[in-house]
């Protein structure tokens, strides 16, 4: 008993030494190598600490394209996965935890799909609603849930032809009412959020003639039965698609609002970001071009009064009139971020066709040496031990013989590892220092493995 309390006593201090920037900051990728393809499209906290994240997935599940729903804990482990559809392509577009710890889960393509799951990811009950499509849903207040999207207008001449569409329903799914809000052209709701007096805002794109020329982004209050109480918009000339992808009430009643604006013509990108007053109207907006930032899907207010913003980029904007803090590329996509509790970010997304998630310090720092595929385990790689004053390694057809490269807490390389045999057994540690170390194959698709060595 004495050993083991004090090799829990040794490790715990491994990692209290370990610098701020190492604990702070990580990437990892999940879902299996090759063809296949897997994208996390949303996320939530969880009510133990930890996040939900929802996207799909063509690595796992029944048919080409399931939606794939994760539960991992603080540092990015896999706690538990679960994959749903149907013998089409589904894909999940949101999800949100839900006050009795479980979840919901809008997906689509081919109609509006809700589930509601029990904190384990098991199936409680699913609601369909055809003809439209859902990007986004949200619990509210009352114990029911409000989405938004879009319905197909049956009765233009002009095939593809879409208006918004709200939807308010009960805690298991029934309409109470659904409203549709548009013009002659194409619109929908990309967020909604529910407001503190029980009203919605909505932020999405409009009068987009063809699906894209002349698109407009906007901003719209309904009150608690659907209702418009206002509307605002932003865009310029039918060569520019400005779409509005995001929406959140600040802490000052305001919104902010982010998306990116598409020049038809060149198919060049750029962002932009909108904060209001609690009537919608702009206290200031900024633009982004090409050579900034490029393609925003969500925003979030910081603690300190700022923005975070994920697309292509990473970055921060300042709160009083949306100028670049700083920003970071990752070489990733980011479809959503949230705020951490020690002030860092995390933001989902997909990078090299795998499901990415990524840490990030306050200032959008992270190790990029440290990537993982925790979902599965590689089946060139095993750790027998991982833990104790040597670490044993075993792996398996390998016809060029195995070869790694050993990083300390600090990222730095110190050591590499090499065995000649297609199979083996490999034993590493003997003449290095205690600590945490991360041994990451030198194949192309390689894993990396954290281990810790205690001498």
């Amino acid at each position: 008993m004495g050993r083991k309390c004090l090799l829990l006593s040794l490790i715990t201090l491994m990692f209290l030494a370990l610098p701020t920037s190492v604990l702070a900051g990580w990437t990892r990728t999940y879902g299996e190598a090759g063809e296949k393809v897997d994208v996390g499209r949303c996320m939530d906290y969880t009510t133990d600490s930890g996040y939900i994240i929802v996207g799909r997935t063509t690595s796992f599940g029944a048919s080409v394209d399931d939606i794939w729903l994760l539960k991992i804990d603080s540092t990015g482990d896999t706690l538990w996965t679960k994959t749903y559809g149907g013998q089409y392509s589904d894909y999940g577009y949101c999800v949100a935890t839900t006050p009795d710890g479980g979840f919901i889960i809008l997906g689509g393509p081919y109609s509006v799909w809700l589930l509601k799951t029990d904190e384990k990811g098991d199936t409680l009950w699913t609601r369909t609603y055809d003809q439209g499509q859902g990007d986004f849903v949200q619990p509210t207040s009352d114990g029911g849930y409000i989405i938004t999207g879009s319905i197909c207008v049956e009765d233009e001449p002009v095939q593809n032809l879409s208006d918004i569409w709200l939807i308010k329903t009960d805690s298991l799914g029934n309409i109470e009412w659904d409203v549709t809000y548009g013009g002659e052209d194409c619109d929908w709701g990309s967020c909604v959020r529910e407001t503190d007096d029980g009203g919605y805002v909505i932020a999405g794109t409009k009068d987009a003639f063809q699906g894209l020329w002349g698109a407009q982004a906007f901003w719209m209050k309904v009150d608690s039965t659907g209702e418009e109480l206002w509307e605002h918009s932003i865009g310029k000339g039918i060569d520019y698609a400005y779409e509005g992808l995001c929406i959140q009430e600040t802490s000052d009643r305001g919104f902010i609002i982010s998306g990116y604006i598409t020049a038809v013509v060149s198919a060049d990108f750029g962002d932009f970001l909108v904060k209001t007053d609690s009537g919608g109207v702009p206290e200031w907006g900024k633009e982004y071009s090409i050579s900034d930032v490029s393609g925003s899907q969500c925003v979030q207010e910081t603690p300190d009064g700022d923005y975070i913003v994920t697309g292509s980029d990473l970055f921060k904007a300042d709160g009083e009139d949306g100028e670049v803090l700083w920003q970071r590329n990752y070489g990733g996509f980011g479809n959503w971020v949230l705020c951490t509790s020690d002030d860092g970010y995390l933001v989902v997304g997909a990078k090299d066709q795998d499901l990415w998630l990524l840490k990030t310090d306050a200032q959008g720092d992270t190790l990029d040496f440290i990537q993982e595929s925790p979902v599965t385990q590689s089946r060139e790689l095993e750790i027998i031990t991982d833990i104790g004053p040597q670490i044993v390694l075993r792996y398996e057809n390998l016809p060029q013989g195995f070869h790694a490269s050993v990083f300390d807490a600090s990222g730095h390389k110190v050591d590499g590892v090499h065995s000649y045999a297609a199979s083996g057994r490999i034993t590493w540690g003997e003449e290095h220092p205690s600590g945490v170390y991360f041994i990451k194959s030198d194949r192309a698709a390689g894993s990396t493995r954290k281990v810790i060595l205690i001498n």
